[in-house]
């Protein structure tokens, strides 16, 4: 019997988890407002360890109790169940030994033997889906539950043919989803029908506690390192009961340590009033007039929340650029860099949406899409009260144009909040995916009275309530489709999904009034070459040289060249003034006809992928444009290729507009390569290689306009060993 790290005894406890391993669970119906910053979660271990399986944490926690064989995962699931989730003292113990992914990971699946617990039918679900999680094709909670938590204690990390850890992220991205969306639908339930049947109806269940940090996020960012993230603490907090502007190293000095914050995200730049300026009380900087808000009425708002302290940019940022001492100036260009640190350090972040009068709309809209997801989850109901379709039958009817607070729609138009249209609102959000909603009058979204509502609960439960008929995506109901559009315009629909190229992506689409780097560096981890002396005329794209280049340090010419490809009318491109084809930066991640609404997912990072030894030579021009060296010709329109090469083609689809080659725009799976590249006539079209390896192969698809000009057309992959080709010396100005 394993012995408690922190006690002598230890006392027994039944298979089943044990509802006492969560504290205050059956007495605590608080929502988690207030949680411990996110410095304290998880142990601040290495990205490797970071995403090692579970069994390796149980096995380092109690190495006495292992078996010298080869079945220590199985053994370690075992003492897994019966010794750490039936006990407080060892769950408490074996929290504090794990990473943030692995936490996260921990708790969904402490949720999933809850609910067993719990719910009648939820033990039998469970059962079942454990002997069929390696073969069926069903996208369910039970289902990758079960697949998490064999992975959790089966996989073996020692693998060389394939990224294991890879593919333990993907899984547990994966389950953290449709745990949010589970979690959401039940409480959802319960608070408008009734409890579900309960095994135990003694014990309520708080849907608010012993869930992960990031709610359906998993790793926020995952690509920032642990310092970049935590180290650190804001400049200046805003005390909102003395109404001041406070230095946090005096916070520190009294307290003996920052105090707990709430950080605000919202936008306020389009409007400011030029050379208008309000000197507040207790705030040592002019602050910028704006005609959207009031200034002083919003620190009067802040009072009314409750909180101590605020990350308000305004009142915490130094603003006044024509009298910035050079200290200010320091602190400035320092916060600025610091986003990452500032926003993860947040005990809680919030949206302030200021064009949302009301939440009646969107509560309408999420009733509708949890019951729509109970719907296909095989929920056991109530034998009294209405059922799931009549639910759905009803909501259907309310969910009509309503103002749903993200968006307003109309009878002419949909109009976004201006927040979801906002540059540094994206950087923040990509850093805290689990911000809170707020509307004009500091009034917060919430699913329940102890389940707080984030925007990656509501995005999960959107993109997992997208039903299939007849081959296709099923159209959603009234405002439910105005709420999907209005994510996937404003590209939040990817926010679990995100990477730096994406986030470059969607920000050139973003308004900014100048230098947009700065709205986006913190969250894509490329600062060091920030200084506010930066040249803004000359930009790749919107982005300066300086900052391109050191994002393709940090992170590979691969993350740029293989980035979603933009939509190219290849026979009416801008000319310039002497007649030449503008540059449109076609093999860099931005441009105005790109299409942002969906990035590829990152299925190739379970493979040991290396760049073409050619890519490095790549130049990237100040006007977008990219001179080829030399390059791997994996294929030529004009040549002859006996053997076929089969890939996916994201891009030109010449076959489906009749008449125009270049006009469609689709993703083509099951393609012979050669084949495609001919299907374009006369052209010269090129596949050319960006990373291989003997498992898969990416590349992009060029085509030639001109004599040494080309342009990108789409991107290619096989999952498949193909044929390496050497790199070959060319003359190419990828426009």
């Amino acid at each position: 019997m394993i012995k408690h790290r922190s006690a002598e005894s230890h006392r027994s406890h039944r298979y089943r988890y044990s509802t006492t391993a969560t504290a205050n669970t059956k007495s605590d119906t608080r929502p988690t407002q207030e949680r411990l910053p996110y410095t304290q979660l998880g142990s601040p271990m290495s990205a490797q360890a970071d995403r090692n399986p579970l069994w390796m944490a149980v096995a380092a926690l109690f190495p006495e109790h292992l078996p010298p064989s080869q079945d220590v995962p199985k053994h370690c699931a075992t003492i897994w169940r019966e010794q750490i989730l039936a006990d407080a003292v060892n769950l408490f113990l074996f929290h504090s030994t794990l990473t943030p992914e692995q936490l996260a990971s921990q708790l969904v699946l402490e949720e999933w033997f809850r609910f067993q617990a719990r719910y009648q039918g939820f033990e039998e679900s469970a059962t079942v889906t454990l002997r069929e999680a390696s073969t069926s094709s069903s996208i369910s909670y039970h289902i990758f539950l079960a697949r998490l938590y064999v992975m959790e204690f089966s996989l073996d990390p020692t693998r060389t043919d394939l990224r294991t850890e890879s593919i333990l992220h993907a899984l547990r991205r994966a389950a953290l989803q449709l745990s949010a969306c589970e979690r959401i639908s039940l409480a959802m339930y319960e608070a408008i029908v009734g409890p579900l049947p309960a095994n135990d109806e003694s014990t309520p269940i708080n849907f608010g506690i012993g869930i992960p940090p990031y709610r359906a996020c998993l790793q926020p960012c995952h690509w920032l390192t642990t310092e970049e993230k935590r180290k650190g603490t804001p400049f200046y907090l805003w005390d909102v009961k003395k109404m001041e502007t406070v230095p946090v190293t005096k916070l520190i000095e009294e307290m003996g340590n920052c105090p707990p914050y709430v950080a605000v995200s919202h936008t306020w730049g389009r409007w400011e009033v030029e050379n208008e300026w309000i000197e507040m009380p207790g705030v040592p900087w002019r602050i910028p007039e704006n005609s959207k808000f009031n200034i002083p009425e919003t620190a009067e708002a802040l009072k009314r929340t409750g909180w101590d302290y605020v990350w308000f940019d305004l009142f915490t940022i130094p603003q006044d650029l024509p009298r910035m001492t050079e200290e200010y100036a320091k602190v400035r260009k320092d916060e600025i860099s610091r986003q990452a640190t500032i926003f993860t350090n947040a005990t809680r972040v919030i949206a302030w949406l200021k064009d949302a009068n009301g939440w009646r709309g969107l509560r309408a809209v999420i009733c509708w899409l949890s019951f729509n997801f109970l719907k296909h989850q095989g929920v056991q109901e109530r034998d009294s009260g209405p059922t799931i379709d009549e639910m759905l039958t009803e909501f259907g009817k309310l969910i009509n144009n309503f103002d749903l607070g993200v968006c307003n729609p109309s009878d002419t138009e949909i109009r976004l909040d201006t927040w979801f249209e906002s540059l540094w609102a994206l950087q923040e959000v990509c850093l805290r995916p689990d911000m809170w909603l707020y509307n004009r009058h500091w009034e917060s979204f919430n699913f329940t009275t102890t389940l707080p509502a984030t925007l990656s609960d509501i995005i999960a439960l959107l993109k997992s309530s997208h039903n299939v008929v007849d081959g296709k995506p099923e159209r959603y109901p009234g405002s439910v489709f105005v709420l999907d559009w209005a994510m996937r315009f404003s590209g939040i629909d990817n926010l679990l999904l995100m990477s730096p190229a994406a986030i470059l992506s969607l920000g050139y689409k973003r308004f900014c009034r100048s230098r947009r780097a700065e709205a986006v560096m913190s969250a894509v981890g490329v600062t060091a070459w920030f200084t506010d002396e930066y040249d803004n005329a000359q930009e790749t794209g919107c982005y300066p040289p300086a900052f391109i280049t050191a994002l393709r340090d940090r992170f590979g010419s691969a993350e740029l060249f293989l980035s979603m490809p933009r939509r190219v009318d290849v026979r009416n491109l801008k000319l310039d003034q002497c007649g030449a084809p503008k540059a449109i930066g076609s093999l860099l991640p931005f441009g105005e006809e790109r299409d942002s609404s969906t990035f590829e997912c990152d299925n190739f990072s379970v493979f040991n992928l290396v760049e073409h030894p050619s890519v490095r030579h790549w130049m990237i021009e100040d006007t977008g444009s990219v001179r080829i060296v030399s390059a791997g010709i994996v294929s030529f329109s004009l040549l002859e290729q006996s053997t076929p090469i089969i890939v996916t083609i994201h891009g030109a689809s010449p076959g489906l507009v009749a008449g125009d080659p270049w006009k469609g725009w689709e993703l083509q799976k099951d393609i012979d390569l050669h084949e495609y590249l001919k299907s374009f006539g006369s052209a010269k079209v090129y596949a050319v290689c960006i990373q291989h390896c003997t498992q898969a192969t990416r590349g992009v698809i060029l085509a030639e306009i001109r004599p040494g000009l080309l342009v990108r057309i789409a991107s290619y992959w096989a999952m498949d060993s193909t044929p390496y080709t050497e790199a070959q010396p060319i003359e190419w100005l990828v426009l």
